[in-house]
């Protein structure tokens, strides 16, 4: 009876703290395979496809960043990641202006200042660290309210 117990115990331990992690947008690496993009986020895609060129695409619903959940989009060529795009949409626009801070802040902090542009509605910040670029956009109007953040991973990196 005892070992039985012991058993259930190590079991429900086991368990429990395999499901304690939440993966997010961020925990994703670059020239990461599909395979391996579908274990470090823990569950299947909502969403699969193929271009016309070969390219292999995931989507992930309420996949969580920095505390808010949007829609990720992988994109991979030969089984490794050339890109990913993660978008929020909201119909408040102070909301979505938020989320684009946190994000810039967020960039900030590893990359430092990218080049920031402004007009009515619209706000865009990129970086470029080596091979790789990151935009990030922000579009509040009467039309649409949606922040993405595309981060490209060059095809030569890693080689």
């Amino acid at each position: 009876m005892k070992k039985i117990l012991l058993f259930v115990l190590c079991f429900s331990i086991a368990l429990l703290s395999s499901c304690g992690k939440t993966y997010t947008y961020s925990d994703v690496k670059s020239g990461s395979s599909i395979q391996e993009i579908k274990q470090s986020l823990g569950k299947d895609p909502g969403k699969e496809s193929t271009d016309k060129n070969g390219n292999e695409f995931i989507t992930y619903e309420d996949c969580p960043y920095l505390g808010y959940k949007g829609t990720s989009t992988y994109c991979f060529s030969d089984d490794k990641m050339q890109f990913s795009k993660w978008e929020y949409k909201n119909e408040d626009a102070s909301k979505a202006k938020e989320v684009y801070d946190k994000i810039v802040d967020e960039k900030q902090k590893k990359y430092g200042t990218g080049k920031d542009t402004q007009s009515e509605g619209v706000y865009m910040c990129n970086w470029n660290e080596g091979t790789n670029s990151i935009a990030l956009t922000c579009i509040t109007n009467e039309d649409t309210t949606v922040v993405t953040l595309t981060e490209i991973i060059s095809a030569n990196e890693g080689k």
